[in-house]
């Protein structure tokens, strides 16, 4: 089935971060078809441990873990997240999360 809109949100040491952003987001999307794929860079500090443990209450929140190349704009533009955001969206919508809550 094809997504309305796939989220990508690059994270890197969010891990503090990801309960409020993960809710929000969730808020927002409530209505609509979507997926959210975080895209962490190896983080030391736990984000993509807390995404997995949101990702069991919000059931459209993903973790891709990259260990090579990191960086802001591979992360949204990357092979491995466009292959896969592509397979379910009509719309793409990267995200950059340096946001203060």
């Amino acid at each position: 089935m094809t997504k309305e809109l796939s989220l990508i949100v690059p994270t890197y040491n969010e891990a503090s971060n990801i309960q409020e952003l993960t809710e929000r987001i969730a808020l927002s999307l409530r209505n609509l078809d979507s997926e959210v794929i975080f895209v962490d860079d190896k983080s030391p500090d736990g984000t993509a441990e807390a995404i997995e443990f949101f990702g069991k209450i919000h059931e459209c929140f993903r973790v891709i873990r990259r260990n090579g190349r990191g960086g802001l704009s591979s992360a949204v533009l990357g092979r491995p997240v466009r292959k896969t955001a592509t397979q379910f969206r009509k719309k793409y919508a990267p995200i950059v999360p340096n946001v203060e809550f």
